[in-house]
């Protein structure tokens, strides 16, 4: 889909396309609810695609072309959230997920899945993934792997795991599971953030995810970076306000650069004892941080919490 004109907001084109968040959905078909979906997709979806002119009106921008990509009526599919690495090199393809919103699917619902679209055949979706849990994909840079978690944690305990398939479906293998306390850590990872950040050399993979024991109130949330090469995961930053963090990987191939990720710090953030949010963010805002994949050199980026500008939306 090409941009919409800056004449037309996002919440206006939703509203005119009878949308909601899963901005993929099928809303308003007139197909029989009869029969329900199948729980998991497990072979290749075809001439699903409809062009939409009814989206489009004269203050469109000219050649602008509106793609309906999915028709369960009783499912939702969605792109993924904005800032995730989800398209390929060469822009012909790219990852959605059904059953699921922009911000992610539920880890108990089977029929959330990975798909990959596929333009230049005819708009084809392929099932990537069948495991339930499965949440914060990315693609490689280089367009030949999608990387996941399956996400079995509880509050303390329970299991996580990196996953990557070949963007055809073939090859799927796992490259680390944590049953057991981060190195070097007391720390148990769950309530997983439902978007990863790859590295541009496609080496390393950073999530963050909630580190408490279930205990007490507003505890620590942190981040994860994981070497797909070695199969290793080591937390390099951890508090009480990294409660949204959003990690983005550095795109710079730069061999320095290519270690930083940008974070979003929520001061005045307050959760429950299984790390739900109770309150976003306090008086004082939000600001955003760069640090590098080891930890080291955490550096202020100079906006935000100045009393004059403030850090909203995204970065």
């Amino acid at each position: 889909m090409h941009r919409i004109s800056n004449r037309i907001t996002r919440r206006t084109f939703l509203h005119r396309t009878g949308l909601t968040a899963a901005g993929l959905a099928a809303s308003g078909l007139a197909s029989s609810r009869a029969f329900s979906a199948p729980a998991v997709l497990t072979a290749p979806i075809r001439s699903q695609a409809k062009r939409r002119p009814d989206l489009i009106d004269e203050k469109s921008p000219p050649g602008l072309e509106v793609v309906q990509l999915t028709a369960e009526p009783d499912v939702p599919s969605s792109h993924l959230y904005m800032e995730a690495q989800i398209f390929a090199p060469d822009s012909k393809r790219f990852v959605l997920h059904r059953s699921a919103s922009a911000h992610g699917g539920s880890r108990s619902d089977p029929k959330h899945q990975y798909l990959l679209c596929d333009l230049e055949d005819d708009y084809s979706l392929h099932p990537l993934t069948e495991e339930l849990g499965a949440t914060a994909a990315s693609v490689s840079p280089d367009g030949r792997y999608l990387y996941y978690f399956v996400d079995e944690t509880t509050t303390g305990g329970g299991k996580l795991t990196l996953k990557r398939v070949n963007l055809d479906g073939t090859d799927r293998r796992t490259i680390v599971a944590i049953d057991s306390p981060l190195p070097e850590t007391s720390f148990r990872p769950s309530k997983l953030y439902p978007l990863s950040t790859i590295s541009s050399d496609g080496k390393r993979l950073a999530i963050s995810a909630f580190l408490g024991d279930g205990q007490a109130a507003n505890g620590p949330f942190g981040l994860m970076v994981f070497d797909v090469e070695k199969g290793s995961v080591r937390l390099v930053i951890h508090g009480q306000t990294w409660c949204n963090m959003h990690p983005q990987y550095c795109r710079s191939t730069d061999a320095e650069a290519s270690h930083d990720i940008l974070i979003q710090e929520n001061h005045g953030c307050e959760t429950d004892a299984r790390g739900g949010i109770t309150r976003l963010v306090g008086g004082e805002g939000a600001d955003i941080h760069v640090v590098r994949d080891d930890g080291s050199n955490f550096r202020n980026m100079p906006w935000g919490r100045d009393g004059n500008e403030a850090c909203q939306g995204h970065q």
